[in-house]
């Protein structure tokens, strides 16, 4: 009996040291993640951490090569939950965590600031229902140069109460990879006057959504794609949401692809995409309501034998001052349609001379 009393005590013991949470506190002399004295209870969360979580609610942590965190449970970072304030950057050199289960927080409270730098070689998995939470209840910001993010899904200013502001960048090689769907600037309602708009800047980075992502379902968004980027969505890509939403994209290089573009949202909400540069690659074009959008360079491609690409809803080429030109693919029954300007812009340019296809409208 007393055999079996004992054993219970040792198994009880462990499964306590391993639900146990790691709170950042900076009692150490750098701000290393691997510095013991840094966390409470003089001991650093490298390696199996079992169900506890990482709450870095508060400073500036580095976390290098030698980092290798697995985990079933989430990160906090910028507060971690009532009490617990502040504002908290982690940087990731190199280092690498595996939340199997968790999911990552950023900007818990209102007046909390999550911010997270993954850098090359670096990469950061959360497979948590939640995903990636980039504004809980307050403010985060994701800068991804050249590292890799995993996630469930994709959100940023979860709550209606969100100061928005929150943003993601992708560059040098970048990449996002999003499992299920992403809703950036989602908030649970209409958000307050004054709320800043979430941005997505992708530049020579990769951002993959495996379901679809909505740009600004309940607040307002900027998405900028440029240089070598990519925005690959296997669902549909949407910019609007409800009729006080608002969604703005421009692309000035890169490529866009999905199933379905949709500009405008469903509900009324306003959504625009200047296309520059760049090609943008769907299977169909839906123009909403709400929806705008101005060719002034680049290829859009969809499918079907398309003629007037203004039948679809307010498609402008140079802003209402060109034209389009349609290159149907019989092969791949795609059709590529470009802008072409007026000829006294092209004389301006100095392409006089240009030849216009008879097809343009």
């Amino acid at each position: 009996m007393k055999r079996t009393v004992l054993m219970l005590m040792v198994l009880l013991a462990v499964v306590t040291v391993q639900a146990a949470d790691y709170t950042w506190d900076g009692g150490g002399i750098d701000n290393s993640w691997t510095t013991d004295e840094n966390w409470t209870g003089d001991s650093a969360p490298n390696g199996p951490t079992g169900t506890g979580k990482v709450k870095l609610q508060s400073g500036n942590v580095e976390m290098g090569s030698d980092v290798d965190v697995a985990m079933t449970s989430h990160l906090y970072l910028g507060g971690a939950g009532s009490g617990l304030t502040g504002d908290a950057m982690l940087t990731v050199n190199g280092g690498t965590l595996n939340s199997t289960g968790g999911y990552a927080i950023l900007g818990y409270n209102t007046t909390d600031t999550g911010t997270l730098n993954v850098n090359s070689g670096s990469t950061m998995t959360f497979s948590g229902l939640l995903g990636l939470g980039v504004g809980w209840n307050g403010k985060g910001a994701v800068d991804i140069n050249g590292g890799t993010v995993n996630a469930a899904r994709l959100y940023t200013s979860l709550k209606d109460v969100c100061p928005g502001g929150s943003s993601i960048s992708i560059y040098n090689g970048g990449l996002l990879n999003i499992d299920g769907y992403a809703r950036l600037a989602n908030y649970d309602d209409e958000p307050a006057a004054g709320t800043l708009a979430d941005s997505l800047i992708v530049d020579n980075g990769t951002l993959t959504v495996s379901q679809y992502l909505i740009a600004g379902p309940h607040g307002t968004m900027t998405v900028s794609l440029s240089g070598t980027g990519s925005i690959n969505v296997t669902e549909y890509f949407k910019l609007g949401g409800a009729s006080y939403s608002e969604a703005l994209m421009t692309m000035t290089g890169g490529t866009l692809n999905c199933a379905d573009l949709i500009v405008g949202g469903d509900g009324g909400g306003a959504g625009s995409l200047d296309l520059f540069d760049g090609i943008i690659t769907a299977d169909t074009l839906v123009m909403n309501a709400g929806g705008f959008m101005d060719i002034a360079g680049g290829m859009l491609v969809l499918d079907g034998n398309i003629t007037d690409i203004t039948a679809y809803g307010d498609v402008m080429a140079n802003g209402g001052t060109g034209t389009f030109d349609y290159e149907y693919d019989m092969v791949n029954d795609t059709t590529t349609i470009t802008a072409v300007p007026e000829p006294a812009t092209l004389a301006l340019l100095g392409l006089g001379g240009l030849l216009f296809r008879k097809n343009r409208r």
